[in-house]
């Protein structure tokens, strides 16, 4: 996932989907694997033939991640997120900590 993508009209249809399946079949644990990797982003903004540093408080804001958290108490869900950035190289370093997710959600208690 690049952050520049999180939050547009294909989370909406695909959190919305995760949490009627949820709904419907009795769930409470949604494991979010983000996969997420740190992409060059251009902090600039350009108008009038001019490039202006982009605030970044505004960049911050929108392509804050952690905000989902927010979507537990009021689905009434549990919502792991796997942490920090994925790295290429680290690929099974990832994995094992998505697959070590899974298996504690799983677990009964």
């Amino acid at each position: 996932m690049q952050t520049q993508w999180y939050g547009d009209k294909r989370d909406l249809v695909k959190w919305a989907t995760l949490v009627h399946l949820c709904i419907e079949h009795k769930l409470r644990t949604i494991i979010q694997v983000r996969f997420l990797t740190d992409g060059e982003v251009s902090h600039k903004l350009s108008f009038d033939d001019f490039r202006h540093e982009f605030p970044m408080v505004v960049w911050n804001h929108f392509r804050d991640l952690h905000p989902i958290k927010r979507l537990r108490r009021r689905a009434g869900l549990a919502i792991r997120i796997i942490p920090g950035p994925f790295r290429h190289g680290q690929r099974n370093a990832y994995i094992e900590t998505v697959c070590r997710s899974i298996q504690e959600a799983s677990s009964p208690g």
